[in-house]
Order: C-alpha cells, then structure tokens, then sequence
C-alpha cells in the first residue's frame, strides 16, 4: 500500500547525556506518552509512531497537526530533541511507522542528518510525489514549530492548555493560581490564538 503522508523522525538528543538509570526512565515516559498519542490520534496516524534505536521516535501522519501536538507535549517537558519532516511516497509494510519504508522516510532521515550537522532543531524536506497542498502542509508545519520554539516554557504552558485542551482563560488562571489578566497578556505577547486559528482550521478541513 502507498501513501503521501507527512513523516516526522524526533531524534531526543537528552537521552545521550543520561545514565542508564536515568535513561531508562525518560525511555518509560515517553512510551508512555506515545501510547497516549496513538490513542488520541489514531483517526489522524498512518501507522503508530513507534520508539526505534532507543532514542528517535518515527511518525506517519495524514496532517501535521498530530506532530506538532507530540512536540508541543515533548517541549513541556524539557527534553531536548530534534526534528525533521519530510512529505512523499510511503510504503506501508505493517502498523508500525518503524516498520514503514519509501522516499517520505528517506527524506525525513536525510534531512535529520542535515539538522545533526548543523546543529540545528527542525529541517524539512520535500520529494517530487507530493501535491502542493501537501508540501504547503509540511511548510506550515516549519512555521508554527519555529513560533512555538520562540516561546517562552510559560507561553508553551499556557498554550498547550488553550490548545489542546481548550481551556478558557479564566480556567488556566484558576489552575495555576494567576491572574485572568497575566494569562491573557502572556497568551497575547506568544501569538497563541493566531495558533489555535490555524490549527482549528487545518482540523477542520481534514
């Protein structure tokens, strides 16, 4: 069966500084975070994203939205990791995107060597296969993952609970004990409901 979906490969670069204790741990929470994901975003995933060598996560997804919510997550908590995303043909061999194979992921593996050497935290790249819809999908992408790496870890906070769990401002300031005011400005100063716009309607039109 083939596929143009969007690929991304998260090389987590924390796992390498981490005694094998330590590793082990950040292993288990983000298993634990990926089993949530698939579950969350079963309708939206080609294949499961799944850990491979120890350290990367692989994603096959119809949209980009399902990756930038796991970078979203994976940015709140401090783990230090890169991307790459790449669009174009897919073969999909089983259930598992480690398990998938094409053009797409030879692409998003490319450009993730690319994003090593220049030490650098996101790089796409783009094969001949997709239409332009799906190569503007992948730049969309690029642009909201570069605003959300300007935020702050507060706006990223606030963010994720105005996005992704639809929380008003009224409900974040009750849950971290703030002003309806300094929620509001914050959100402001990080663009994050230009954010959730774009996001509502690429879900929308999906």
């Amino acid at each position: 069966m083939t596929a143009v979906p969007i690929i991304a490969i998260i090389d987590i670069i924390a796992s390498r500084e981490l005694d094998n204790t330590s590793r082990r741990k950040l292993i288990d929470e983000l298993d634990n975070l990926l089993k949530s994901f698939n579950k969350t975003w079963k309708e939206k995933l080609i294949a499961k994203s799944t850990i491979t060598g120890g350290d990367s996560i692989e994603i096959a997804a119809k949209s980009w939205i399902p990756i930038f919510n796991l970078l979203h997550a994976l940015l709140l908590k401090n783990i230090k990791f890169r991307v790459s995303i790449a669009s174009g043909e897919l073969n999909i061999i089983r259930e598992h995107a480690d398990e998938c194979d094409g053009p797409a992921f030879w692409k998003a593996r490319e450009a993730l060597e690319k994003a090593k050497r220049r030490d650098i935290p996101v790089v796409y790249s783009i094969d001949t296969t997709p239409s332009e819809l799906e190569k503007e999908d992948v730049k969309k992408f690029v642009l909201a993952y570069s605003l959300l790496l300007k935020m702050s870890d507060i706006q990223r906070k606030y963010c994720y609970e105005l996005i992704w769990r639809n929380r008003n401002i009224t409900e974040i300031a009750r849950k971290y004990g703030t002003t309806k005011s300094n929620i509001g400005t914050t959100i402001k100063k990080s663009m994050c409901r230009v954010l959730k716009a774009v996001i509502i309607e690429e879900t929308q039109k999906k």
